[in-house]
Formats: structure tokens, C-alpha cells, sequence
């Protein structure tokens, strides 16, 4: 008897498809979280911390950096979201400028020192792998584009300063990415980080000369 030759239908592919997804996110899922804990990684630790076998890790992930990559861009992503909910016309209609340029300082700064470590991991790669400095462009281009939206939807209503929506969103974003410094991320550096919250009030507040 002859043996009919074996076949995926669609179905089963998509299914697969599907599990490899939800395997590769619990994999870089499980990266981050190792990063934070240990500020390292191996494939042994990341497998058992996502409930599947060693050989598994290695299904999505042809080295370790490329491990690393998914773990930095999921964080990359946080970020993104991050800034967006904390940044926006709502929040500067409610609270004004001041509040919301404090809250997203402090806000900004937990979010750097839960994420110190994976930070610290990528950007240690970063010369050598394009990926990584991919991934970190994209999520800055991301959030350029939302800080400029957010400041010329802002101006007409005398919420930051009448100057170049374009110019402002730069200085805030570089302004911004400076709270990832150790000295701003120690819990106790309240001063320091209400320091540069005055700093960053001082370039969009729409009563500065300029």
C-alpha cells in the first residue's frame, strides 16, 4: 500500500505561525526580564524563565544578540507608548505645562531605572550590530513625531511657546533622553530631576523670551 504523501493545509500553518509568535514573545519576554534582574542573559535561564526547552530559544533567535535585539526593541517600544501617554494635548490642557513636564521627568526616570540594565546590555552592542541602532532610530523618529505633534496642536492654544514646532520637539527629545543618567535615576535625586524640569519648562513655556 502506497502512504499519501503528507501535506500542511493552510490551517495548520497559520497555526504554527501563531504558536511560533506566542513562543518568540514569551522568549523575549523572558530576555527582558532576566536583563533586568541579572543585567545578563544565557539561553538556559531565558528558556526555563519562558516555560520551554533550550533548543527552543534557539527556533527564533540565531545568537544570543539576536535575543537581545527583540528584548531592546519591546523595551523600545514601552518607551514609545510611555512617552505618548505621559506627553500629550490632553494632559497639557488638564494639568498645564509645568505638571505634566514634572510628571514625565519622574515618570521618564522610573522608566529608565526599571530598564537600566537592559539599556546598558544593548547600547554595550550597539557599534556592532545595525539592528540594535535600527531599532533605537525608529523609536526615536517615533517619538520626534509625536513630541512635534503634540507641541504644534499645542501652540494655537498658548499651551508651550510660539516658536518652531519642528526645533522644540528637538530640544524636548534630547532633553528628554538625558534623564537616562545615572545621577537623575537615584530615587533621592529629586532636586536634580525638579532642576531639569525647570530646564525643560523654561524652553516650551509660551512666556520665555525667544
Amino acid at each position: 500500500s502506497m502512504t499519501a504523501p503528507t501535506s500542511t493545509t493552510p490551517r495548520t500553518a497559520v497555526a504554527r505561525t501563531a504558536r511560533s509568535r506566542r513562543t518568540r514573545r514569551a522568549l523575549v519576554h523572558a530576555v527582558r526580564a532576566e536583563l533586568r534582574a541579572n543585567g545578563s542573559f544565557n539561553a538556559d535561564l531565558v528558556a526555563a524563565r519562558a516555560g520551554c526547552s533550550t533548543a527552543t530559544f534557539y527556533s527564533p533567535f540565531a545568537t544570543k544578540d539576536d535575543a537581545l535585539a527583540g528584548a531592546f526593541d519591546l523595551v523600545l517600544d514601552d518607551l514609545v507608548d510611555h512617552t505618548a501617554g505621559l506627553f500629550s494635548l490632553e494632559r497639557l490642557e488638564e494639568a498645564g505645562l509645568e505638571a505634566t513636564i514634572a510628571r514625565l521627568v519622574e515618570r521618564q526616570a522610573a522608566f529608565f531605572r526599571r530598564e537600566s540594565l537592559v539599556f546598558r546590555a544593548a547600547l554595550a552592542r550597539l557599534p556592532e550590530r545595525r539592528d540594535l541602532r535600527n531599532s533605537y532610530r525608529r523609536a526615536e523618529a517615533a517619538n520626534l513625531a509625536h513630541l512635534e505633534a503634540v507641541i504644534a496642536d499645542a501652540q494655537p492654544q498658548q499651551l508651550v511657546k510660539q516658536a518652531r514646532a519642528a526645533v522644540l520637539a528637538e530640544v524636548l527629545l534630547v532633553l528628554a533622553q538625558g534623564i537616562n543618567n545615572p545621577r537623575l535615576l537615584a530615587p533621592s535625586a529629586t532636586d536634580l530631576r525638579a532642576a531639569v524640569t525647570s530646564a525643560i519648562v523654561s524652553v516650551l513655556c509660551p512666556d520665555s523670551v525667544g
